[in-house]
């Protein structure tokens, strides 16, 4: 597998994770990651620093998501 094709691939698990919510789709992209770690393809660091970033992608839709709720529960209690 070449980088490009790797990379390409990590990005669109983690876009699709992120934009569906899915948290299955969310931890199969942590474990591809892993995976790669684990079969020698990724540094430590480098794959501990993808885990970071589609974490903080995660948490800061689940931030969102959390602000969209409490407008919309503020909206409706009126």
């Amino acid at each position: 597998m070449d980088k490009e094709k790797i990379a390409r691939t990590i990005v669109e698990m983690t876009n699709e994770a992120v934009n569906t919510g899915n948290q299955k789709l969310y931890w199969e992209v942590i474990g591809f990651v892993e995976g790669m770690r684990r079969a020698g393809q990724f540094p430590e660091d480098f794959a501990k620093l993808l885990e970071t970033d589609i974490h903080d992608q995660w948490a800061k839709r689940d931030r969102r998501m959390k602000e969209r709720f409490k407008r919309m529960w503020g909206y409706s209690a009126c």
